[in-house]
């Protein structure tokens, strides 16, 4: 009886660890798969205004029962912000801290994501965001980067202060995809 009552809170408590972690892990893969999402959508929607015309008409994927819509930065951000708002209830997304500087777009709405298009040599390249779509910078060959994070909870704020970061019970989730413009 005596073993029971000093081994049962160590082994309550990794259970809970291994919970919290378990939901962690699933979160960070969500947010990159989101992330990756976007970073596709993106480079099939870049370059629309110097694309020869093919007779095709690119189009932001459907999400949630919406139908495809046709490129622009408007249907661009919104999806982006449908597909960040399934994410772990819907909170807030924000662009990383730190960011790349001003050469990216940031996206509006509940999710906060940061676009940066660059060349074939790596260079980084300005975007025009007083235009209508920021993402006309992409040519063939360039490489779009999307990049975003989220403030995870740690519920548990044994858990939260040892692995929280900046004195918080939170750990921030952070994800980046690139995906290369279509034409």
């Amino acid at each position: 009886m005596v073993e029971f009552a000093i081994l049962a809170p160590l082994a309550f408590l990794l259970l809970l660890g291994l919970v919290v972690t378990g939901i962690f892990v699933t979160n960070q893969v969500a947010l990159s798969n989101g992330v990756r999402d976007a970073a596709r959508a993106a480079a099939v929607c870049g370059s629309i205004a110097g694309r020869p015309s093919t007779g095709t008409n690119p189009q932001v994927p459907a999400t949630g029962g919406q139908s495809a819509l046709p490129c622009s930065w408007s249907n661009l951000q919104t999806y982006i912000a449908a597909r960040m708002k399934t994410l772990f209830g819907g909170g807030a997304i924000s662009a990383p801290t730190g960011s790349f500087g001003t050469n990216c777009a940031v996206t509006s709405g509940t999710a906060t994501v940061e676009v940066c298009v660059y060349d074939a040599s790596g260079n980084a390249v300005v975007l025009d965001t007083s235009g209508a779509f920021p993402l006309d910078a992409c040519a063939k060959g360039y490489s779009i980067e999307v990049s975003a994070q989220d403030a995870q909870p740690l519920y548990l704020p044994l858990v939260g202060r040892f692995l929280g970061s900046n004195g918080t019970t939170n750990r921030n989730l952070t994800a980046d995809a690139r995906a290369t413009c279509e034409e």
